[in-house]
This record gives C-alpha cells, structure tokens and sequence, in this order.
C-alpha cells in the first residue's frame, strides 16, 4: 500500500506532496501472458501465494484457455511444491511447465505487465485501503488487456521463442 514515486515534472520550489495511510496491508496477484495474447490477472488479499492459490489460478486459466497450456515460471518455492507439482501430474495433458533459471527477470514475460502497471498505473497513487488498490489493479489491468500490442510486446522483450511450443531460448539473443 506504500505509493510508488517518480520523479515530476513539478515547478522547483513546489514539490507536490503524496498523502498516504501508511496501512500495512498487504494484497498479493499472480497473473499470466499469453501468445494469444492476453493477460490474466487474481488478486489475494494475502501476504503471499501459496500453493493453493497457483492452482486456483492455473484451474482459473483452463476455464478460459481451451488449448494445452505452456507455463513458463520461475522456480519460486510455491511453483516446486508438492500440491503444484501433483496438480500439473493428474493434469498433464492440459500444462506443460518450463522452468525458468533461479534469477531470470528478463526471461519472464509477466514482468512486463507488473512494471507497466507499477509505472503507469499506479505511478502516485495513495490507496487509502485495500478496496481501492484492488479497484485501481483491475482498472490498470483492464487497460492492459484492451491493448493486444502492449501485451505482446512483454512477449517479444524476452528472447523465448513462444511461436515455437518447446520454450527454448533464441539464438539470436
């Protein structure tokens, strides 16, 4: 809930002043890009995701993507889990999961909408509580889903080929 701050382009000696709550609730997303593309979005109004909550999401993503499903995810704690891993066993024919290396940001096409949203949407914003956060997250995300180009583009700053099913790093990067 803490405002992110840029920096403005304020006339010096009026420095514009952010008011915030200084509440220490804490919400927690998890989300998707597609190739179609498309971007999905859950918020939690937890600390963290847990295992339970990735297979909320993924059950969440099989409702609306018809096709076999390429996950392409970090190796986060949760992701490694029993209950995830067993879950992606019983529904192999529906996920296929590709592991990213411990530390690769630029490996990860959700990066891109996390930091659009985060230098865009929520550049300044104040929520006074958890409902208006969550209000302007899907407000943010909504805009991001309206525009096809804006969510390839996250695709196409990674040099994973997502044309080519088997997830494999580009040569020409």
């Amino acid at each position: 809930m803490t405002p992110l701050v840029r920096t403005t382009w304020a006339p010096r000696g009026k420095t514009p002043f952010l008011l915030h709550s200084f509440v220490k609730d804490k919400m927690s997303a998890i989300s998707a890009v597609t190739a179609s593309p498309h971007f999905y979005i859950k918020t939690y109004r937890v600390r963290g995701i847990d295992s339970h909550k990735i297979i909320s999401f993924l059950k969440h993503l099989s409702r609306h993507i018809k096709n076999k499903i390429f996950i392409v995810w970090d190796n986060g704690p949760a992701h490694r889990s029993r209950l995830v891993r067993d879950f992606i066993w019983k529904h192999r024919k529906k996920f296929k999961v590709f592991p990213l290396p411990g530390y690769a940001p630029e490996l990860n096409a959700d990066e891109g909408p996390w930091a659009y949203l985060k230098w865009h949407e929520l550049n300044g914003f104040a929520a006074k509580n958890l409902d208006e956060l969550e209000q302007r997250i899907r407000k943010g995300s909504k805009r991001i889903q309206g525009r096809k180009k804006l969510i390839k583009s996250f695709l196409d700053r990674t040099p994973l080929d997502f044309d080519d099913l088997s997830i494999k790093l580009c040569r020409n990067h």
